[in-house]
Parts: C-alpha cells; structure tokens; sequence
C-alpha cells in the first residue's frame, strides 16, 4: 500500500542519500540497527515519546539502497544483508511492546511470525521466478501501524476494552491483515505456479 508512493519519495530520498555517498552502503545498513535498538530502550523505559522519535529513524533504512545505486554499490550480498536486518528491526519494533509490557508475548510472537512468513513467501516466491507484491500490508504499513498503537498508548493509556487496551488491539488488527496478507501471497503463489 504505502510501497505505492515509493517512486514519489525517491528524489527526496536521494537527495537525504547524497551526503552519505562515500559510506559503504553496508555499513549504513548496520548502522540502520540504531534506531530500533533506541526504540526498545526508550519502550522499556517508559519513555514513549522518544521511542516513537526514534521511530523516524527507519527512514534512515533506505539511504542505504539509494546510496548502494548513487555509487554503482549494488550487490546481492547487500540485498540479503539489508533484508536481514530488516527483519531483525521489525523484531525489535514489535518485542519492545512485549517487554515493555504493553501487549501479551503471545500477541507480540504471533505477529513477528505473520511478519516474518510475509517477507519469507515473497522471497520463496522469488526463488522459483516469480513474484507476489500482493498482500493487505507489507513493511510500511506494518510500522506505521506500530507507531500509532504507541500514540494511542501515549494518548489514552489507560482505556480498556474487552480486558484489552489500545496497543493490543491495534496488534489483533496487524495479526489479522497479516494473516490474510499470508492467505493472499499464497493463493498468488499457487496461481503463478500451477
């Protein structure tokens, strides 16, 4: 959904990139490891304010594909690695709610492992030729979303509802449109295969 408004972004993107063009493009995606462990800190502490600031740091994940094609950089290696540690993050962003207290493990777990079999059926996809974009909800929205359940929680902390508050409803939420996202790159697997 969001990936759709990529191409939009892309000059302002290569304009951020343009002064990191002398970095390797796989140390910056290292370095893109640095605001999700700074989210988990500011979560555990209660410092929710800065957790979701730090939140805008995964803008920082795309400077490195754009610096990786500003200087001719591009590598396989450096797609497994960015991809990688992407998942890493999204484990990261989605734990730090567990943690801190704010959903169930239970919840916390069942979304990384829908988060996880959405990026893994595209890959597999990818493997055998083909390719599946289709799905509810992809990396953006999944994050966007995950910033918001902490803005309710920082807005209405205390509203329960059915012995659940804001932040675990907003993950049902994630749970189920990553589920169907599962059903949905399945189904288009077995389409383009048979």
């Amino acid at each position: 959904m969001v990936s759709k408004y990529k191409e939009k972004i892309n000059p302002l993107i290569k304009l951020i990139a343009t002064p990191f063009k002398g970095i390797d493009p796989n140390i910056l995606t290292f370095l893109g490891l640095i605001p999700p462990l700074l989210f988990l800190y500011f979560i555990t502490i209660e410092e929710y304010g800065w957790a979701l600031l730090s939140m805008f740091g995964v803008l920082f994940d795309t400077l490195d594909g754009a610096v990786a094609r500003m200087s001719g950089k591009v590598s396989k290696f450096g797609g497994i690695l960015d991809s990688t540690l992407d998942r890493v993050a999204d484990a990261i962003y989605i734990a730090g709610f567990a943690i801190a207290g704010l959903v169930s493990y239970e919840l916390a777990i069942m979304l990384i492992v829908l988060s996880y079999l959405i990026s893994y059926i595209r890959s597999r996809a990818g493997a055998e030729n083909i390719e599946v974009k289709v799905g509810l909800i992809e990396r953006p929205e999944r994050l966007l979303l995950v910033g918001v359940a902490l803005l309710l929680n920082m807005i209405w902390p205390d509203v329960i509802y059915l012995e659940m508050n804001l932040v675990s409803w907003v993950f049902i939420v994630l749970i189920v449109l990553s589920f169907i996202s599962v059903l949905q790159r399945l189904v288009k697997s077995y389409e383009l295969l048979k």
